[in-house]
């Protein structure tokens, strides 16, 4: 079985993707959870309660559990998965909490029990969870900020130091690939363990799919490959936007643009080794156990540089931008918390993230991912201008050699600097900011 491949036409039932509908095979029902949950745990009075419907169904649910004398309440989560892609989606999410607690000691749910066979009670695919007590961190919707102030200090640094841990564990057992994660076992194929396979994302298996474009069905070896395809999904995109047709001509050149520099950042050549991340990490999905939280003092912004001298704010936006830009101050700190343990737990890491080719292969991600958001694409085609100047500039001054395109990293302004602070309209560096990482 030399790969795997879960995407099935006729079990296509979702089409979620770029104005088609999502339909669950069975519309979930609380009877039908204790009905299943019966057939596992025994007769059991089960209290089931519906927590979020925006995408999957999540349910906690819970019972009396009596060991001996004792008497116990026992809790779960059991999510009802949206056919999105059947079986490969659930099967890789199994696949990688397995993973995340074989190879680290990040503290994730563990899978106590599933179904992949629509044909059990609740008519679709579920997975039941542990039940992890806590609360997410506190988070400022107005501001788009996670509100630090409200987190005590040995909670960020406990926060800090397992996300490092977790890292540290996947920077050591790089995988082979770009894709998702597979158990074998779970596929009735004991001689594989874990394995890379297609990626099971929405660009790839609604995207390429509903446009059809023509991309690679498997696991990528190396950056430049997984890019490429990418771009094509991109490019199918815009192009499928038929009531806007100048949209896609512009994604068109900017993929075309894109394509040319591939070649002096990537190699497409090579195997590279990948490692398990998660970049979509938001602030609902940490959940801190301590209920003591206070606040804590830095130097941040005060309040009196908002305010003129009879002590009124300076415009109605002041306070605002008070309150934004503190909390702001306070994940650049935790972010240098991080990067000054990361640099001391891990310094083949610091030489690849401090790396100038590193700066310009994230912005070029950057760039791929956005190159169809009108709001993004001005951005995008000004950080390419001065790339593609620069690299000019480089081409002159190495009448010899091979040019390296790499010490543009430091040279000019980065793609997600002009993305996320666009009141700065300069085209030269400056330290790089804290974006979304």
């Amino acid at each position: 079985m030399d790969d795997i491949h879960f995407f099935d036409p006729s079990r296509e039932t979702y089409i979620g993707y770029l104005g088609h509908q999502v339909a669950f095979f069975h519309e979930p029902s609380e009877e039908d959870i204790k009905s299943v949950l019966s057939e596992t745990k025994g007769d059991r009075k089960f209290d089931v309660q519906l927590l979020s419907k925006s995408f999957n169904r999540v349910y906690w649910v819970s019972w009396m559990q009596k060991g001996g004398e004792h008497v116990a309440n026992e809790m779960s989560i059991l999510r009802v998965i949206l056919p999105v892609n059947p079986k490969a989606k659930a099967l890789a999410e199994i696949a990688t909490l397995m993973y995340i607690q074989e190879k680290s000691s990040l503290p994730v749910p563990y899978v106590k029990g599933y179904d992949l066979d629509c044909g059990n009670q609740i008519g679709n695919e579920w997975i039941e969870l542990s039940f992890i007590e806590g609360r997410p961190l506190p988070y400022m919707k107005q501001h788009g900020e996670v509100n630090w102030y409200l987190v005590e200090p040995s909670s960020r640094h406990e926060l800090i130091s397992q996300l490092m841990g977790f890292y540290e564990s996947m920077f050591q057992n790089p995988l082979s690939a770009i894709g998702t994660l597979i158990n074998g076992s779970m596929l009735d194929s004991p001689e594989l363990s874990m394995k890379v396979v297609t990626p099971i994302s929405s660009e790839f298996f609604h995207g390429a799919k509903a446009q059809g474009a023509n991309t690679d069905r498997t696991a990528f070896p190396n950056s430049a490959l997984w890019l490429n395809n990418l771009m094509k999904i991109k490019r199918k995109e815009s192009e499928a936007a038929t009531s806007n047709p100048g949209h896609a001509q512009r994604t068109g050149r900017i993929i075309k643009r894109l394509t040319k520099l591939m070649g002096k950042l990537f190699d497409s050549s090579i195997c590279e080794t990948t490692v398990l991340t998660n970049p979509d990490i938001r602030h609902g999905d940490i959940i801190m156990n301590k209920d003591n939280l206070s606040g804590l003092r830095h130097k941040a912004p005060e309040i009196s540089d908002y305010m003129d001298e009879a002590g009124a704010f300076l415009d109605d936006e002041a306070l605002n931008d008070y309150n934004r830009h503190r909390l702001q101050f306070e994940r650049t700190v935790l972010h240098k918390l991080f990067l000054e343990e990361a640099y001391r737990r891990l310094p083949d890491w610091k030489k690849i993230y401090d790396s100038p080719l590193t700066r310009l292969r994230k912005d070029y991600s950057i760039a791929v991912n956005c190159c169809s958001d009108t709001a993004k694409q001005p951005a995008i085609e000004r950080w390419l201008d001065t790339v593609e100047v620069g690299w000019q500039n480089i081409r002159q001054q190495t009448p010899v050699g091979t040019p390296d395109i790499s010490p543009l990293g430091f040279a000019i302004r980065s793609l997600e600097d002009r993305i996320y602070d666009d009141l700065n309209t300069s085209d030269t560096v400056k330290p790089a900011i804290v974006g979304p990482e």
